[in-house]
């Protein structure tokens, strides 16, 4: 059997997106057109799965894309079926009225390092625990010193990154945010909540990230910053600093990363998690004389009698002023700059070069500013999608989920994962 799977990119109403018809495959190919018509019997403008199944298991073979498509009119069907093309996933919402809707989209979305997250209500914004809630001064670290003072052995690990992680898993407000590698599990976070049950669930999708694995040297640093925010930790700020100043031009400042599966919870969801490294003021400055302390050698060495020429020495010394600022006045950087480049710059390639050097660095140092926390940049800087779970079909993707044994005894395999379950259905 061959499942033909219909989402319309047009329709609002979420009912009508997914549409599903049978044919046997032997002889399928010819009759396409006519099988179209008879089921869709409209427009076309949306996407087509082809699934086929073998003994109820569901495999994808392909994922099509038709356009402006007429169902009637045979030959122009036709037409748009020859112009059928693969489809990518883009930033898109694609909302599901059962658990075979998913499995579909998933498939079509396979890969082997895809990230999944399920939230309870659609609206929520993808941020950490630390974030929501009373705005405290240097939350974490507070938080941080009453779970070292009480003492429990889950949080004495001198590995900040296994505190932080094994934090998260207690439900203790972090700065980390839970993904999963089984997309099940991500649609029943979606689902389970019986304190949303009422709103909208959704699940992202994000295909094939980067992600940090444990023995990256990038782990390491992911501690570093952490041991920062939690202790204020001098050597670690020194080390964060000087991380901060290779990925001050970086858009992307949130990373995924791998962790050692701390607990049984971990390891059975597969987890992993992103952390944000926000930027105060404080070290936007730090990260700042950094730069200005690269450049100022870097001239030295590279263009060491222009810039002992008084010409460009008065400029300079304006410019490096204007550096050392707190809030440094990009126009009047730029100003300067005009100013060197139109007064002294000539047909002398040294000279050229030292105008053209100069200005890329001090561009460089003047968009380094204060960076808020915002993971939310994870939707905008990668292959993502979003599913939606209607509240009321959440009940029957619960009671279909436990039916192939995905449930909270099974997500959470400790007592209490036992007793919610027990709860859950009796």
């Amino acid at each position: 059997m061959v499942h033909y799977s219909y989402y319309d990119e047009n329709l609002s109403i979420p009912e009508e997106i997914f549409t599903e018809f049978k044919c046997h495959t032997h002889g399928f190919e010819e009759n396409l057109d006519r099988q179209l018509i008879l089921v869709f019997n409209k427009e076309l403008h949306g996407i087509i799965c082809t699934v086929s199944t073998v003994e109820d298991m569901f495999i994808l073979k392909s994922i099509s894309k038709v356009s402006k498509v007429s169902v009637k009119n045979t030959k122009s069907l036709q037409e748009g079926i020859n112009k059928f093309k693969e489809v990518e996933i883009e930033e898109k919402r694609i909302y599901i009225q059962n658990l075979i809707d998913f499995m579909v989209i998933t498939m079509s979305a396979n890969s082997s390092s895809n990230l999944y997250r399920g939230q309870a209500n659609a609206l929520w914004d993808l941020e950490p625990s630390i974030i929501r809630g009373k705005a405290i001064p240097d939350k974490e670290a507070v938080i941080y010193q009453e779970i070292q003072q009480a003492n429990h052995l889950e949080f004495i690990d001198e590995d900040f990154k296994n505190n932080a992680c094994n934090m998260q898993h207690y439900g203790v407000p972090t700065r980390l945010l839970d993904w999963t590698e089984n997309s099940l599990h991500a649609l029943y976070f979606a689902c389970v909540s019986q304190d949303n049950i009422s709103e909208d669930g959704k699940v992202y999708i994000i295909n094939s990230p980067d992600i940090i694995n444990i023995n990256a040297d990038e782990s390491s640093i992911i501690n570093y910053f952490l041991r920062y925010k939690y202790i204020k930790d001098k050597d670690s700020k020194k080390i964060i600093t000087n991380h901060f100043k290779k990925i001050a031009f970086n858009n992307k400042r949130y990373t995924f990363f791998k962790t050692k599966y701390y607990n049984n919870r971990i390891k059975s969801q597969q987890g992993c998690f992103s952390i944000y490294y926000d930027q105060s003021e404080e070290e936007a400055i730090e990260v700042r004389n950094l730069l200005y302390k690269e450049l100022k050698e870097t001239l030295d060495k590279r263009f060491r009698d222009l810039i002992n020429d008084q010409r460009y020495r008065t400029s300079l010394d304006e410019i490096f002023l204007l550096l050392k600022s707190k809030k440094i006045d990009s126009y009047a950087v730029n100003k300067i700059l005009k100013d060197i480049s139109e007064r002294f710059s000539t047909d002398l390639p040294i000279e050229v070069d030292f105008v053209t050097y100069l200005t890329s660095w001090l561009k460089k140092i003047i968009n380094v500013v204060v960076k808020p926390h915002k993971m939310e940049d994870i939707i905008k800087y990668e292959d993502q999608l979003q599913v939606i779970i209607q509240s009321q079909v959440k009940n029957r993707i619960i009671e279909e989920l436990n039916a192939i044994g995905i449930n909270s005894r099974t997500v959470y395999p400790d007592l209490q994962g036992l007793v919610n379950y027990l709860k859950e259905r009796y």
